[in-house]
């Protein structure tokens, strides 16, 4: 049984490396990249299991990341989890809500990561 494929679209680097680490750990087969640009590249070269992307981040935010998805392969937008520092801020709240997102908040705890990544992959944490 081949590894899960994640992509991490995260563009503070020590919050991306800490992420890529602990998915890695724990087998998955981890792409990433700081840019929401090139994170639509690397969607469109491979099909992933799972896309965990930060809410605000410069050049293409994640939800204009997110909407580019839904345009180009909508059955991968269930497969999409944000982790961000701004669920609360006025615009993206709104958005979390309305497409019924899954957002890690930060900071969180490298279980919470995992409990995250396990639902969503279906195999939850023991």
């Amino acid at each position: 049984m081949e590894a899960p494929r994640i992509l991490v679209i995260e563009d503070e680097e020590s919050v991306r490396k800490l992420i890529v680490d602990v998915l890695r750990g724990d087998g998955h087969e981890v792409d990433e990249t700081e840019d929401g640009l090139r994170a639509l590249w690397l969607f469109s070269q491979r099909p992933y299991d799972l896309i965990i992307t930060d809410l605000r981040m410069p050049t293409m935010d994640g939800q204009a990341f997110y909407r580019e998805v839904e345009k180009l392969r909508p059955d991968a937008v269930p497969r999409i989890i944000f982790v961000t520092g701004e669920a609360h801020t006025v615009g993206y709240d709104q958005f979390l809500r309305d497409i019924g997102a899954v957002a890690l908040e930060k900071p969180f705890a490298v279980n919470d990561l995992q409990e995250v990544v396990g639902w969503a992959l279906g195999t939850p944490s023991a």
